[in-house]
């Protein structure tokens, strides 16, 4: 299922966001939440995410971010704790504006590291992934045509035989038409990339039998901005929709199913362009299930 993730960005130190919900079976509240701190985002003075921290419905901190940057605002540090237990904590190094290598610390003294190599034209070529005994694992090679798009991607195993291999290529405008994946058994998996008037209009790809697996199509409205998107596959169509505002904010986005049944119903508030509150209707019509979800965002 196709999913989307809308950024929200604040210019302000102190972003409280504060939930609640009830639960509903055969139209009838079983259940319900009052408001809780659900996250609490800290800023720098340059809009860096700096803190964040997720807490569940007794207050108790069940996630936590922190990140560091340097003088040139580079993500430098980032370190995730989730249940009490560090999920990721990355350093990063640069080369001027590139990103040259991170490194991956893990509970129990477990890491990995990732070194990246550029081209004269600042595209990345090489990236060599690193046990923790400094042993090459996997090695990624990027190529890229004459226009500068890029072409191919290899990866090969710490002897160097080449593992799988993804191709890509392009239009006059150089919107990406197509994509080849070969597998590690080298079977070939295609997708299609099509375009109307300049804009992706379609994606649909292809097993290894050359049958249809999954269509997503795009349609757009006159200022072209995404209104609906609907994915199809063997199981299922989803249509997604959105609306909106005069400040070309999503103030309504939808889930409906091949059916017709809407499963997710989400409206945002905003005052000035700032996000102040929103109500996620999620449905599950197996269960009969309405689960309504109120967020609230305070600035501080």
């Amino acid at each position: 299922m196709q999913v989307y993730n809308f950024f929200i960005k604040y210019y302000m130190k102190t972003i409280n966001i504060f939930k609640s919900s009830e639960t509903f079976f055969n139209d009838e509240i079983t259940d319900n939440t009052e408001e809780y701190l659900y996250q609490k985002t800290t800023y720098d003075d340059k809009s860096n995410v700096i803190e964040e921290i997720t807490y569940d419905e007794d207050g108790e901190i069940v996630a936590q971010l922190n990140n560091a940057y340097d003088e040139q605002n580079k993500l430098i540090k980032s370190k995730k704790v989730e249940n009490g237990e560090i999920t990721d904590n990355v350093e990063y190094l640069y080369d001027n504006e590139l990103l040259i290598k991170e490194k991956h610390f893990y509970d129990g003294g477990f890491e990995d590291t990732l070194v990246y190599s550029y081209d004269n034209k600042g595209n990345k070529a090489i990236q060599e992934s690193y046990d923790a005994d400094d042993e090459l694992s996997e090695k990624l090679i990027f190529s890229y045509d004459d226009d500068n798009c890029l072409s191919e991607i290899d990866s090969e195993d710490e002897d160097g035989t080449k593992i799988i291999s993804q191709q890509f290529e392009y239009d006059d405008n150089k919107n990406k038409i197509k994509s080849i994946y070969f597998t590690l058994d080298e079977k070939k998996l295609i997708t299609e990339y099509r375009y109307s008037d300049n804009l992706l209009a379609k994606v649909v790809a292809y097993n290894e039998f050359d049958d249809i697996s999954e269509i997503e199509e795009y349609y757009y409205d006159d200022q072209n901005r995404i209104i609906k998107n609907i994915h199809r596959d063997h199981d299922s169509i989803i249509t997604y929709l959105f609306n909106f505002n005069e400040n070309n904010q999503i103030d309504k986005y939808q889930i409906i199913n091949r059916e017709g049944i809407t499963l997710q119903d989400t409206t945002r508030v905003y005052v000035n362009g700032q996000l102040i509150s929103s109500t996620d209707i999620i449905f599950s019509p197996v269960h009969n299930r309405k689960d309504v979800v109120k967020t609230r965002y305070e600035e501080q």
